[in-house]
């Protein structure tokens, strides 16, 4: 390649290292954050891309290998064409192999996945500590390494034998505390229960007065008709009602009296008076017609409750039970003494309620989490949910480690491009010794290197037990996998500072549609 060529290349992997960088960073704090399941999708589909460009960069590399310009070679349009080609081609088949991981999980892995991801994001929360590791820092998951560590937490956990068992203690604490923070605490439920009271308040003084919405619409209806009819009578005299001449008004009056209950004072032009006099007429001739019973929900709720006994009518239990969407058993009192007794006897039996259901999912048969099981979808979630964060780091720290490489190789290219003299041109000869060089050396180094977590109890203990329940080429592959995990974890404590300062300084702080939870 001539050196304008390698120059424009190297200016190319410089910018995509710089997303790239940037990238790793965003991608560890979505796993220091507990997102959710659409925030790690939505961060997925970054991470292919990014891998579609930096594979695309070495296709249009070795298209440019032999030729002077752009414009030799394949051409422009050839070049373009095979560049986007790979982008796409590396964008679907990470999609492939994750949707197939995914697919093909084991029903026994997907609900120890939906285990581990609860404890996963309790620990990142502060809800739950580890043995061996939270304990002895306070502060480990708001570091890189801790990041890290939680990133490949259910891959790690999920080899150890009755998972489920050991952490079935504390399944109920942990979904109780994830349910109240998903109602916002005991100040969001008390909120909600507050306005919720109060319209029922409303409810309960339109039903003690005997009214009810159909009958505001009853009443507003006849009121026009009444007015309707009235100034019709009117008409034939050729009189409107501000008109009716000072002598004719009592016997006008009169005659509106023997329908409707008006003032002995009323005159004909007094339309608000003749409303009410019609709202008086209608609701008194419903409260002769009616025993005071409405209808909710399609129970009746018996005339003339007090307030107290109103609202714990199952009836109107059932309705609030609906509108609060509160588990069934949950009984809403009228009102609470104090803070103290609303926690013990609404929240409380409130996030225990939750936490119950939720429990079922937690603990159900393993093939309900089979394909066309009840639970095959959260279990899928879940499953996405452990394995997208360690191959997505594994991904863009390989892309960065990749391309670092090549920006060296390219470098070295750039300096010895053009020259005559027999030593550079043999040592360009050997120039693609510099990029396995720097892999290897970053590899190699990270693998014999510990950092806290690491060398940690739990995390030493959580490896063993991943050894010891493997066997033949399976051993092989696991040993592979966990070398590739120690990489990560011992590789993003040294480089998510400066990936960070990258995302921040160099890009404005883009961040990949993940906002940081306050």
């Amino acid at each position: 390649m001539s050196r304008p060529t390698t120059l424009g290349l190297i200016v190319l992997t410089a910018i995509y290292l710089t997303f790239e960088l940037a990238f790793n960073a965003r991608l560890l704090d979505v796993v220091g954050g507990a997102a959710s399941i659409d925030q790690v999708h939505h961060i997925e589909v970054y991470g292919r891309l990014l891998s579609g460009i930096a594979a695309a960069l070495f296709v249009l590399q070795f298209l440019l290998r032999s030729s002077r310009s752009l414009s030799e070679g394949p051409g422009v349009i050839g070049i373009t064409f095979w560049c986007l080609l790979t982008l796409g081609g590396v964008y679907l088949s990470l999609q492939f192999v994750v949707d197939s991981l995914v697919h093909n999980s084991t029903a026994r892995f997907r609900r120890q996945a939906m285990n581990l991801v609860l404890v996963q994001r309790a620990m990142v929360q502060g809800r739950a500590q580890l043995d061996g590791l939270s304990h002895e820092d306070a502060q480990v998951f708001a570091r890189p390494e801790g990041k890290a560590f939680l990133a490949l937490f259910p891959l790690l956990s999920s080899s150890i034998e009755r998972l489920d068992e050991k952490i079935d203690n504390a399944k109920q604490t942990l979904l109780e505390q994830q349910a109240g923070r998903e109602l916002h605490g005991t100040r969001g439920v008390y909120e909600s229960y507050s306005a919720t009271m109060k319209e029922v308040r409303k409810q309960w003084t339109n039903y003690a007065n005997g009214t009810s919405p159909q009958l505001d619409e009853e009443v507003r209806r006849q009121q026009h008709d009444a007015w309707v009819r009235y100034e019709r009578d009117l008409a034939r005299r050729g009189w409107k009602p501000w008109t009716v001449p000072a002598r004719y008004r009592p016997a006008v009056a009169n005659q509106v009296r023997r329908d409707l209950p008006i003032p002995g004072d009323w005159q004909p032009y007094d339309r608000l008076g003749f409303y009410k006099a019609v709202d008086e007429q209608v609701r008194d001739q419903a409260r002769r017609r009616s025993d005071g019973s409405i209808r909710v929900g399609g129970q009746r709720v018996p005339g003339g409750l007090e307030y107290k006994d109103f609202v714990l009518h199952p009836a109107i239990q059932a309705d609030l039970r609906r509108q609060l969407e509160l588990p069934a058993g949950v009984v809403v009192a009228p009102s609470y003494e104090s803070g103290e007794q609303f926690v013990a006897r609404f929240y409380k039996p409130l996030v225990q309620a939750l936490a119950a259901e939720q429990l079922q999912r937690y603990t159900a048969p393993l093939d309900s989490f089979e394909t066309g099981g009840i639970n095959e979808s959260l279990g899928r979630d879940a499953a996405r949910a452990a394995l997208v964060p360690p191959i997505a780091l594994l991904c863009s720290l390989l892309g960065a480690i990749g391309h670092l490489a090549k920006l060296l190789f390219l470098g070295v290219k750039a300096l010895g491009s053009g020259s005559e003299s027999g030593k550079v041109r043999a040592l360009n000869r050997w120039t693609w010794l510099v990029p396995v060089v720097t892999v290897v050396s970053f590899w190699t180094v990270l693998s014999v290197m510990n950092n806290d977590v690491t060398s940690s109890r739990i995390y030493m203990y959580l490896g063993a037990q991943a050894r010891a329940n493997s066997t033949g080429v399976r051993a092989l592959t696991g040993s592979i996998a966990l070398n590739a995990m120690h990489v990560v974890a011992v590789g993003q404590a040294y480089a998510y500072p400066f990936n960070e300062g990258v995302r921040n300084r160099v890009l404005r702080g883009l961040d990949y549609g993940y906002e940081t939870p306050q």
